[in-house]
């Protein structure tokens, strides 16, 4: 009795003991800040990657929003070419039937000039659908991809909440799992 009451006063009140349990308590709460830190370092990864992708859906709904306005404004000039179309061949009809007889020559030409005319509206209309529909595309193209950006803020977020709190249990599990390792060691350290 006499040994074990020196061994629990030199123990106890001595500098290499007392260094021992604060530097075992120092590595675990250590290593339970390092969990911490990874855990909130995986969290603030994640909240990053959702902060850009809500940035790329804005990005896409302006550009969406733009091709809609220049698909109008093309939509508005080709009426327009449409209605100057009209009025200018009006125009012609009413000065070829005004005009005195002409001669076959004069009237060749006016036809010539006429043709070429209304094959260059023709081929400006051909561009402006032309326009229009790639314009149409893009904004179908970005409109799908609105959709796929909205399904992640909407689904793929949340797949992503519930692996880090799987993977938040797995880390408890194992600190757990280390402790009670620990204690046992401790346990059998004490013993022998």
């Amino acid at each position: 009795m006499g040994k074990k009451g020196k061994k629990k006063s030199g123990g106890g009140g001595g500098k290499k003991g007392g260094k021992k349990k604060s530097g075992k308590k120092k590595t675990a709460s250590d290593q339970m800040t390092f969990k911490e830190a990874m855990l909130g370092y995986q969290i603030s990864i994640k909240e990053k990657a959702v902060e850009e992708f809500m940035f790329e859906i804005k990005q896409l709904e302006e550009k969406n929003q733009r091709h809609k306005e220049r698909n109008e404004r093309l939509k508005e000039e080709q009426m327009y070419h449409i209605k100057t179309l009209l009025k200018q061949a009006k125009e012609r009809e009413k000065e070829l039937e005004q005009a005195t007889v002409v001669g076959k020559e004069q009237v060749e030409m006016t036809m010539k000039e006429k043709w070429r005319i209304a094959r260059e509206e023709e081929q400006k209309l051909v561009a402006l659908k032309e326009d229009i529909v790639v314009a149409e595309i893009k904004v179908e193209d970005t409109s799908k991809e609105v959709v796929i950006w909205e399904d992640y803020k909407n689904t793929g977020q949340h797949r992503h909440a519930k692996v880090i709190k799987i993977l938040e249990q797995e880390l408890v599990d194992m600190q757990n799992s280390f402790d009670e390792m620990k204690g046992k060691n401790l346990i059998h350290v004490v013993n022998t």
